[in-house]
């Protein structure tokens, strides 16, 4: 991660996720880079302003990933009583 954001400002990888999208692997991805909030909205609704995609679906399946992820790999080193990191 270092490598790729070596030099650059926090503008500049704001900007990656948009610049990604644009690309032909990225498309799939361009429903999940905002949350459609109406303007009068005082609040942010999943149900209502996350219709097929949002950021905020994708904060909490990343999330998720991670934390199944990070809780299967302490159940593994449990098991093992050791963990190679």
């Amino acid at each position: 991660m270092r490598q790729l954001v070596a030099g650059q400002t926090m503008a500049d990888i704001a900007l990656m996720p948009d610049s990604y999208r644009a690309t032909p692997p990225g498309a799939w991805s361009s429903s999940l880079h905002f949350v459609n909030v109406p303007p009068s909205a005082h609040e942010v609704s999943y149900v209502e302003d996350c219709v097929g995609g949002c950021a905020l679906q994708a904060i909490y399946n990343y999330t998720d990933i991670l934390y199944k992820r990070r809780n299967s790999i302490r159940t593994c080193c449990s098991a093992a009583s050791r963990c190679r990191r």
